[in-house]
């Protein structure tokens, strides 16, 4: 979960419920009419469209589409709606904290003896293994399903893996966010997504001395 955007959800949203619960509330005493029902439809509606927009930025701190916030036009239920919706977010906010011991956090701590800036925005590149060769039809719609800004790397048909990249800041959260999904996902296709990097250099933590590096930063939107 993204927690900036969550935070916003709720700033926003729980102020949302509170206002249209005292629209209906007010609407419940209130003769047909008269100036407190006509108020407290106005807070029923404002609270909605405030609803509708702290749910926005709920599904965005979830990985998802802000369009998703329009399930607050069925109130409650479309909040329950949300709460089930797979996390596919990496919190590219963090920083380079909360890199554990061990090999991962040796690559980690290889960037930093190098000088690297983990407070800018960089593109990580995510290397996808394979166990045949060439990669399954239909297996880049997926990758492009679950993270839709990433960009593909085209390489040449002798590498045996796919890479791609996606624009964010090195934290430990979100590269092993994304091996996590990706390897999840594309477990039926036999992918493995073991090996990141940053800026051309590969980083793979399980094979380090028989990696070959990233392919250059020749890029398509594919």
């Amino acid at each position: 979960m993204i927690k900036r955007y969550n935070n916003i959800s709720l700033l926003i949203g729980a102020p949302a419920i509170a206002i249209q619960i005292g629209g209906v509330l007010m609407r419940s005493t209130a003769n047909p009419g008269s100036p407190e029902d006509l108020m407290g439809a106005i807070l029923m509606v404002g609270g909605g469209i405030l609803l509708i927009i702290g749910l926005a930025f709920f599904a965005k701190s979830r990985g998802h589409s802000a369009w998703f916030g329009l399930v607050g036009l069925l109130s409650f239920p479309g909040m329950i709606i949300l709460h089930f919706l797979e996390d596919r977010s990496c919190d590219i906010e963090s920083g380079p904290s909360g890199w554990p011991a061990g090999a991962t956090g040796d690559a980690y701590r290889q960037l930093v003896n190098q000088g690297f800036d983990f407070d800018a925005l960089h593109m990580i590149d995510f290397r996808i293994d394979l166990d045949t060769w060439p990669p399954p039809g239909g297996m880049m719609n997926t990758v492009k399903t679950i993270y839709p800004q990433c960009t593909i790397v085209p390489l040449g048909e002798d590498c045996r893996y796919v890479q791609f990249q996606l624009h964010g800041r090195v934290s430990h959260q979100f590269v092993t966010n994304v091996q996590r999904l990706i390897a999840k996902k594309l477990k039926p296709y036999g992918g493995r997504c073991e090996a990141w990097g940053v800026n051309g250099q590969i980083l793979d933590p399980l094979h380090p001395a028989q990696t070959p590096p990233m392919a250059p930063p020749q890029t398509s939107s594919l």
